[in-house]
């Protein structure tokens, strides 16, 4: 079953009003601002654009949380695919499902502009390593797509990929 809604529960002090807010998931666009110590997560949908903030210390897993939500919610994971992984690195996002791999890049955690790479049509998986940056080369149909991500956290997208992908096979 999806989550389709994230719940917000504030309680200022021993004394004052609890509140709980609700953020529906058919977001189109999910954004994170984050500072030291407080980080803003902006959701837009078709109609308005709502935001909470939260520790910077919680952000990504909250982040993590609504960003699958919205991924099942508006179904672009299917109810019966588990999310493997999910990363994050400056205008990069990828989604590791066991049928699918997303990418997204730009300033926005994820938006309707992405890519999908289907298992079920891959040729080929390869990572080639670099000073900086290690490349998942994921090849379909004899046309190979390369995805740059952070050597520091290489090594966890290259298990959680190969894992993924030869579960699937």
């Amino acid at each position: 079953m999806a989550v389709t809604t994230t719940y917000l529960y504030r309680s200022e002090g021993l004394l004052s009003d609890e509140s709980i807010e609700s953020y529906g998931h058919d977001a189109r666009r999910l954004a994170v601002d984050a500072g030291r110590r407080k980080a803003t997560v902006r959701l837009e949908t078709l109609d308005d654009e709502r935001s909470f903030t939260v520790p910077a210390e919680a952000a990504e897993t909250v982040v993590e949380a609504v960003l699958e939500g919205i991924l099942r919610t508006t179904g672009v994971v299917d109810r019966e695919e588990s999310v493997a992984g999910r990363f994050r690195f400056n205008d990069l996002t990828l989604v590791v499902t066991d049928a699918k791999l997303f990418k997204h890049v730009g300033p926005a955690v994820w938006n309707e502009d992405f890519e999908i790479f289907d298992y079920g049509s891959l040729t080929d998986l390869d990572f080639e390593d670099g000073s900086v940056a290690t490349r998942v080369v994921v090849e379909i149909q004899g046309r190979q797509h390369r995805v740059k991500v952070p050597n520091d956290r290489a090594g966890e997208v290259r298990r959680t990929v190969r894992d993924a992908v030869f579960d699937h096979h």
